[in-house]
C-alpha cells in the first residue's frame, strides 16, 4: 500500500507519554475520517499484523517496536447534529484530543463531562475503555459510535445501549473488533442560574441541523454560571467544599478536577516527571463480596450491587481517597485478515486514544480470581447475583511493600512519587524496565493478598 502519510521506521517512543518503545516497521496517518476509512480497509486486506495508535497515553511497546502497520489516528472535527430540547449532540472523529472535547464542552455551557477534564489520549478510545474519573464515566453522555467492522467491513453506528459498557471495558474489550470512526455524545444543555425567568435558556435544539459545529453562538451569556451535573465523588466534593449531590458551576468542577489530577501527576505536563507514565498502571480489582470479607479490613472498598451505580462504604479512618482509572489510548494487534478469529480487545482517556478493538496483547490482561479458598473465575463473578466489591488497588500496592517513589536497582522505571497506580519514566526507561517493575507489583500483591492486579496500558510488540 502506498500512502502519502506512510512513513517507516518512527520510533513510537515519541508518540506514547511513557515515553519508550521502538519502531514501527510502517506508519499510517490518515488526516480525515473518508481516508482513514480506507487505509484501514487496505490495511485489513493485506493480512499483516496491525495496531491503532491514538493518543499514545495508555500503551506499552516493545523496545522493538512493531513490526506491522501501525495506523496513527489524527482525523479532527466536532459536530453539533440535531437532538431533543435542552440535549447538545456532537458527533466528534476519533482522534480529537479528549481533554479538548471536554475544554470545548465545559467553555460552551454543556454538562456530562466536566468530571473527565485532564484525561490524556483521544477520543476514540472513550468507548473502548468506558473512560470515567470523578464520579463519571464516558458511558454518562456516549449516545452512539460509528465503528467500522472488522468481520464484516461494513460501518456501524452502534447505540450506547449495545456497548457493554461497564467499569473500564466494552464489548471491544470483549472481543468485537474494527475501528472507532467517531463518538456523538449528549450533553446536557443547562440553564444559567437568574433571577429573571430562564425559558429562553434551553434553546439548544434550534441549532440542530448538522451545519453548527458549536461556536459560541449558541453558548449561554456567561456560561461561568452554568451548573454541572451533581457531585457524586466524596473527594471531589471535598475540594470544592460542597456536600454530595450539590451542583457547581462546570467551569469550577474543571479547575479542581485539573489540580487534583496535577497533584497526583495524571496531568500531561513537560514540567512534571510524574507525569511521563501511562496513568493508572492497573485497575481497581473487583471482587465477590465473600471474597472481599476475607481481606484486611482496612482495605478500601466500594461495594457494587448489580446494574447499580458503586455506593462508597465509609472509611473514615482512612479518609475516601477513590483512585480514578486513566483512560484509553491504543490497542492490541488484531488477528491478519487471514486468521479471523479474536479474542477480547484493549485501549487506553486514557481517552487515548485508540479507536480500535483487537485481540489481547501477549501480556495476560484478564481478570484473575485465584486465591484461597478458591475463587470463581472472572465470568462467574460477573454473572453473580450477589453484590461486587471494587477494591483499591493502590492501597493493596502500598501494603504489599511498594512504596511511592520504589524503583529496582539500575532501573530508569519508578513507581511516581504523587501516585502509588502511576509507573514513570525517570528518563532513559525502557520497555523492559516498565514491564519488569509491574510484573513485581503483580507478584507482590498476589503473594499477600491472592489478587492478581490487571495492567490498564495495552502492551504491543512483545513476545
Amino acid at each position: 500500500m502506498t500512502d502519502s502519510n506512510e512513513q517507516h521506521g518512527v520510533v513510537l517512543a515519541g508518540l506514547t507519554t511513557m515515553r519508550v518503545g521502538g519502531p514501527a516497521e510502517r506508519m499510517i496517518s490518515p488526516a480525515t475520517e473518508r481516508e482513514l476509512l480506507e487505509a484501514t480497509q487496505r490495511v485489513w486486506a493485506e493480512g499483516d499484523d496491525w495496531v491503532i495508535l491514538g493518543g499514545g497515553s495508555n500503551v506499552l511497546v516493545a523496545d522493538e517496536g512493531f513490526e506491522g502497520t501501525v495506523i496513527h489516528i489524527v482525523t479532527r472535527g466536532i459536530v453539533r447534529v440535531g437532538a431533543p430540547s435542552g440535549v447538545v449532540r456532537l458527533r466528534v472523529q476519533a482522534g480529537e484530543s479528549w481533554d479538548g472535547l471536554v475544554e470545548y464542552a465545559v467553555a460552551n455551557g454543556w454538562a456530562g463531562l466536566e468530571g473527565l477534564s485532564g484525561i490524556p489520549g483521544s477520543v476514540g478510545a472513550a468507548p473502548i475503555q468506558n473512560i470515567g474519573a470523578y464520579g463519571q464515566e464516558a458511558a454518562d453522555a456516549l449516545h452512539s459510535v460509528d465503528f467500522l467492522d472488522y468481520e464484516s467491513g461494513r460501518v456501524q453506528r452502534l447505540p450506547a445501549t449495545e456497548l457493554g459498557l461497564g467499569y473500564r471495558t466494552s464489548v471491544f474489550k470483549q472481543g468485537r473488533a474494527g475501528l472507532v470512526l467517531s463518538v456523538t455524545f449528549d450533553l446536557v444543555d443547562v440553564p444559567i442560574p437568574s433571577e429573571d425567568d430562564g425559558d429562553d435558556s434551553g434553546d439548544g435544539d434550534d441549532s440542530g441541523d448538522g451545519d453548527d459545529s458549536g461556536d459560541g453562538d449558541d453558548s449561554p451569556a456567561d456560561v461561568s454560571l452554568t451548573l454541572g451535573q451533581p457531585i457524586t465523588f466524596p473527594q471531589l466534593a471535598s475540594s470544592l467544599g460542597v456536600v454530595l449531590g450539590a451542583r457547581v458551576p462546570l467551569a469550577e468542577v474543571r479547575r479542581t478536577v485539573l489540580a487534583l489530577r496535577s497533584g497526583k501527576g495524571m496531568v500531561l505536563d513537560d514540567g512534571d516527571p510524574d507525569s511521563v507514565s501511562s496513568g493508572s498502571f492497573f485497575t481497581n480489582p473487583i471482587v465477590t463480596e465473600n471474597f472481599a470479607r476475607a481481606l484486611p479490613a482496612a482495605v478500601p472498598r466500594w461495594l457494587i450491587e448489580p446494574e447499580e451505580e458503586p455506593i462508597v462504604v465509609p472509611l473514615p479512618e482512612l479518609g475516601i481517597g477513590v483512585l480514578d482509572a486513566q483512560a484509553a489510548g491504543i490497542s492490541g494487534p488484531l488477528p491478519s485478515a487471514a486468521d479471523p478469529a479474536r479474542a477480547g480487545a484493549g485501549a487506553d482517556a486514557g481517552a487515548d486514544a485508540a479507536s480500535l478493538a483487537a485481540r489481547p496483547p501477549v501480556v495476560a490482561r484478564t481478570e484473575d480470581w485465584s486465591s484461597p479458598p478458591a475463587e470463581p473465575s472472572a465470568a462467574d463473578v460477573t454473572l453473580a447475583s450477589g453484590p461486587l466489591v471494587k477494591l483499591s488497588a493502590a492501597w493493596l500496592i502500598e501494603a504489599a511493600g511498594i512504596t511511592k517513589g520504589f524503583r529496582l536497582p539500575g532501573s530508569a522505571a519508578a513507581i511516581s512519587s504523587k501516585h502509588t497506580l502511576a509507573i514513570v519514566n525517570t528518563g532513559g526507561a525502557t520497555a523492559a524496565d516498565v514491564a519488569e517493575l509491574a510484573r513485581l507489583i503483580q507478584q507482590r500483591v498476589s503473594a499477600q493478598f491472592g489478587i492478581t492486579l490487571t495492567p490498564e496500558p495495552v502492551y504491543i510488540g512483545f513476545d
